[in-house]
């Protein structure tokens, strides 16, 4: 992986950009988390200590806690972070707001049974009953600001929805741009994700080959990839 990296370091910035990236797979999700562990740490290149750029493909719970930090999703949502405005109401606020709205559509909603009650009450007391309309009128049109204003809201959260997933899209994206070593179990090499995002692996390394069953070993090599390394295992 060291010589590799030196390789891309020595490359042209065109050259970097349509090749370059390694990906580092294992059978074991152990295996791929001590591999990521050491680069995170720090590996020795001809230009001296370098980290290079991590990101590992796999499920929280399944990743050891020194390598949580480069997990594809919490890189991603650290970058929207970055990237996103301050304006424009946060995702999680969206369920409390139309929650907010149905109670008060149900709060004018029993209001107005109960006018309706007093207006069947109020018999033939013409001042009574005249009042009661005008209430009743001031809640009907409450109401019915209070429903557009939810059919409102509910579109705005699906747009805002929409944005969130092109902004998911692009951090992810930028991601990968931006990574130098991807790591990842056989297995989870596989992701529909890195098929649809059309990432390309010049180079593909496979630790503890000996111990992977062949099939399994078939998978990461559908990137384009022009060169793969295989390494580990008494058997070898």
């Amino acid at each position: 992986i060291v010589s590799l990296l030196d390789q891309r370091k020595r490359a042209t910035s065109e050259e970097t950009s349509a090749s370059g990236k390694l990906l580092v797979c294992a059978p074991s999700n152990a295996a791929v988390d001590e591999i990521a562990k050491r680069l995170k740490e720090g590996v020795m290149t001809s230009e001296g200590l370098t980290s290079p750029n991590i990101v590992r493909i796999g499920v929280a719970d399944s990743v050891n806690a020194s390598v949580k930090d480069r997990i594809l999703d919490k890189l991603i949502e650290a970058e929207m972070d970055a990237s996103s405005g301050k304006d424009g109401a946060p995702g999680g606020k969206w369920g409390a707001k139309l929650d907010m709205l149905h109670q008060d559509i149900r709060n004018i909603q029993i209001s107005l049974d109960d006018v309706d009650r007093e207006i069947t009450q109020a018999g033939s007391d013409i001042v009574k009953m005249s009042i009661l309309r005008d209430k009743r009128k001031t809640l009907a049109q409450k109401l019915t600001k209070s429903r557009i204003l939810l059919k409102d809201t509910y579109q705005d959260q699906k747009n805002y929805g929409k944005e969130m997933e092109i902004s998911r899209v692009r951090a992810r994206q930028k991601v990968f741009a931006n990574a130098d070593v991807v790591c990842a179990t056989l297995s989870g090499s596989g992701h529909d994700m890195l098929t649809q995002i059309g990432v390309s692996f010049e180079t593909v390394i496979v630790d503890e080959a000996a111990q992977s069953i062949e099939i399994s070993s078939l998978i990461p090599l559908k990137f384009d990839t022009q060169r793969c390394i295989l390494v580990g295992g008494e058997y070898c």
